[in-house]
């Protein structure tokens, strides 16, 4: 439609008249905030973006140099014209805190297994931002345990935002923490099946994974055992969780060394221990690094005492994925 000069002229002024009512409406509404007269205060950004919950960092524990900046942030519309300190602290008050109100367990990482910059920060006239570092020590952590760093602004020369709260989860994988294709057997006196699942393999330790018995893993059966970086061999077995305990489960190296009786439970299409695949000489608790493959043959009973006792035993492959 074509207007006329007079009519667009008019338009024009309404428009103007319009933005500056709408500017002064706003500025004198219930929703204005004149951020231009906040006041300046420092935050830790980790710990806003995160609602000062727990931030977990995961590291590979072959990692050489593991370390995390920690960021102090001026809050203010501008920057200053002079420096702005903050010192830092443990916060170890708010991680018992945190545990009590979520119903975790996190332990407070040791101060041996780590090591600070300097807690004091100063924030350069007409920036921003200024971190600490933290530098870990794998070496010395116990990697089954959930660690958490707590920091917390302590004081500084302006006011501390309530993102103030950072709790560092340090998360520590070794190489063979990965999840693996299970397919194997677990021969049972009274309830044979076959096994046929993901299961993944938490780190123990630098070398040593938690594995699972087979499907049972739904109820806590678990042992660790050490691997060799060459492949080889899997040693150490240590039972964990609802596995029996001491002589009353293990690896095995023969197959049913007590000559339970499977053949009344098992399907006549599956062979008994010792026969067709599922013999010992396959499933010898090995690790084979070229196809990052577990062997896995192993047993318990309630009670029972070596091997020879050993009613419930289990054939696993696990297949790196």
């Amino acid at each position: 439609m074509k207007l006329f000069p007079g009519v667009k002229k008019a338009t024009a002024i309404a428009t103007i008249f319009s933005l500056f009512f709408l500017s002064s409406c706003l500025k004198s509404g219930q929703y204005f905030t004149d951020f231009a007269s906040s006041t300046a205060s420092v935050d830790l950004p980790l710990a806003a973006a995160n609602n000062n919950k727990v931030v977990p960092f995961a590291f590979v524990s072959s990692t050489t140099t593991p370390t995390i900046p920690i960021y102090v942030n001026l809050a203010s519309p501008n920057t200053l014209s002079t420096a702005v300190t903050a010192t830092l602290a443990l916060d170890v008050a708010y991680l018992t805190s945190y545990n009590a109100t979520n119903g975790t367990a996190y332990a407070l990482l040791p101060d041996t297994t780590y090591t600070l910059t300097s807690m004091a920060r100063s924030i350069p006239a007409g920036q921003r931002l200024d971190s600490m570092v933290v530098t870990f020590k794998f070496n010395k952590m116990d990697l089954t345990k959930s660690y958490v760093l707590p920091l917390t602004i302590a004081t500084a020369s302006v006011p501390i935002e309530q993102w103030n709260h950072l709790l560092i989860n340090v998360q520590v994988k070794n190489a063979y923490d990965a999840n693996y294709t299970g397919t194997g057997y677990i021969f049972h006196p009274s309830a044979p099946r076959a096994v046929s699942a993901t299961y993944g393999l938490a780190t123990a330790g630098p070398n040593t994974n938690s594995f699972p018995f087979g499907d049972l893993a739904s109820s806590n059966y678990f042992f660790n055992l050490d691997i060799p970086s060459a492949g080889g061999a899997l040693t150490n077995y240590q039972p964990v969780g609802a596995i029996p305990t001491g002589n009353a489960s293990g690896l095995m190296t023969l197959d049913n060394p007590g000559n339970t009786d499977y053949s009344g439970a098992i399907p006549t299409s599956v062979t008994v221990p010792g026969a067709g695949q599922w013999v010992s000489s396959t499933y010898n608790n090995t690790y084979v690094v070229s196809t990052k493959t577990f062997f896995l043959h192993a047993g318990y009973a309630s009670g029972g005492n070596g091997q020879a006792t050993f009613t419930r035993q289990m054939y696993l492959k696990l297949v790196h994925q």
